[in-house]
């Protein structure tokens, strides 16, 4: 279906409006949208809400920054090997990692990403479902309800990505927002997002404000000699282009290597990146109104879409069932075609003369089942090593300050020794090892006299 998209960010200088379509083909076309400011002015709000009202619904899709200072976001290591494995088990990592319950919060694993040292992390963002719901309450209030909450921060990076190109190697990127209200810097590198930064109450006096900011330049630059990468976007009342300016000149005069761009249009930068993010697909996996919290209008719309699909499907179904019965010859000498088919790569892969009708695959599956059994000595040459779950098991322990007295790690059993403060460490480290595949048995007792604490045997095996 075509979507018309509506993104904004709103400021207290006003409303950055972008509408946003794409064709069939795939071409996006995101359109700014000016809107009126000043005292004599319509009310630039109300004029974006009956805007975006004057779309119907079905086709209507909001998309809203969710403030990066309300959120957390965190690149989680994975001990496996696989990614896929790693999508089941980010969420029991990334826990340890909130100063909030896990259960109390919205969180989305937005990219699985693998370093030029093999290593796999996931960047996620999470924050309390009370902070979502208020954050939701107040644009209700508003006039709005956006189908899409985007973390502001990913937003941000993916925009630089598109309009500056991808960060240079061995390089940090900071992109920078500045409204009149806050500043927002997205930082990272190659492997993508790594933190983000946010400064509130920036005076509007230039002197107050470069008092206010230095500290923080001084901060977001930290890293020793690393290249850096300046992106610049905002508002023109931050005097973002001043600053530019004043810091572009400090660089050179310590030797810093950086390198500075502007963004086009920087004021309509965010809502244009939220835009392009809805109409692309990658908004979806970060958005924060998980299935609780879905706007019910956009839901009740996919709902008829989907009863709408599924009785087409049913009539396709009847009219081809129709035609079947008209034909059902056709139908037959094609079953016998596929049939005969289907014995030839049974024979082929078995390697056999003849197979009996109907047992094929059943005759095919046992010879290669058989092969593998043969090449088995040789495949486990080829195995991932144990060293991937060991490091995770020791990155685990030294997160909840377990001692480890002897680890004992194969293939097929595992055994641990060790003691620590309490006992939520000991069953951390023991969700890893179910996770990893073990049936895990956790034995705790008190700690020897004159220590606080637990000592633990955790056990296990596969199978």
């Amino acid at each position: 279906m075509s979507w018309v998209t509506f993104a904004w960010e709103r400021a207290s200088d006003g409303v950055w409006a972008v509408r946003g379509t794409r064709s069939l083909g795939g071409r996006m076309d995101l359109v700014s949208v000016p809107l009126p400011s000043g005292e004599d002015s319509t009310d630039p709000w109300a004029q974006w809400v009956a805007t975006t009202r004057a779309v119907p619904a079905r086709v209507r899709l909001t998309i809203a920054p969710f403030p990066s200072d309300r959120a957390v976001v965190r690149r989680v290591s994975i001990p496996l090997s696989s990614a896929r494995r790693a999508k089941r088990v980010v969420g029991s990592l990334l826990d340890v990692h909130l100063p909030f319950r896990l259960e109390d919060a919205v969180w989305r694993a937005v990219e699985f990403v693998r370093t030029e040292q093999n290593e796999l992390f996931a960047l996620c963002v999470a924050t309390p479902r009370s902070v979502v719901e208020g954050v939701l309450s107040e644009w209700r209030s508003s006039g709005m309800d956006p189908v899409i909450l985007d973390p502001e921060s990913l937003a941000l990076w993916h925009g630089a990505w598109h309009e500056v190109g991808p960060v240079e190697p061995g390089t940090r990127r900071i992109v920078v927002h500045a409204t009149p209200d806050r500043w927002v810097a997205a930082v990272g590198d190659r492997n993508g997002l790594q933190s983000v930064s946010v400064l509130r109450e920036v005076p509007g006096d230039a002197a107050a404000q470069r008092e206010r900011l230095r500290p923080w330049w001084a901060m977001l630059r930290t890293g020793g000699r690393t290249p850096l990468e300046w992106v610049w976007s905002g508002h023109p009342a931050t005097q973002l282009s001043g600053w530019r300016g004043e810091l572009e000149e400090e660089w050179r005069s310590v030797g810093l290597v950086a390198r500075s761009f502007e963004v086009a249009a920087p004021e309509w930068f965010l809502p244009r990146a939220l835009a392009r993010r809805a109409l692309d697909g990658t908004a979806w996996d970060a958005n924060l109104r998980d299935a609780e919290l879905a706007q019910a209008e956009w839901a009740a719309a996919r709902r008829r879409d989907l009863a709408i699909t599924s009785a087409a499907t049913v009539l396709v179904a009847a009219i081809w069932g129709g035609v079947v019965g008209r034909d059902f010859s056709r139908v037959r000498a094609l079953e016998l075609q596929l049939n005969a088919e289907i014995a030839a790569e049974a024979r082929r892969i078995g390697q056999f003369s003849r197979v009996v009708p109907g047992q094929e695959v059943r005759q095919a599956r046992e010879a290669v089942r058989e092969r593998l059994a043969r090449w088995q000595p040789l495949d486990r040459l080829f195995q991932p090593s144990q060293l991937v779950n060991l490091s995770g098991v020791l990155r685990q322990a030294g997160g909840t300050q377990l001692t480890l007295y002897a680890v004992e790690l194969s293939d097929d059993r595992v055994r641990i020794e060790g003691s620590g403060p309490d006992r939520d460490g000991v069953q951390q480290l023991a969700g890893l090892l179910q996770l990893l595949g073990f049936r895990v048995r956790v034995e705790t007792s008190p700690a020897v006299a004159g220590h606080e604490g637990v000592s633990f045997v955790v056990e296990g095996a596969r199978g």
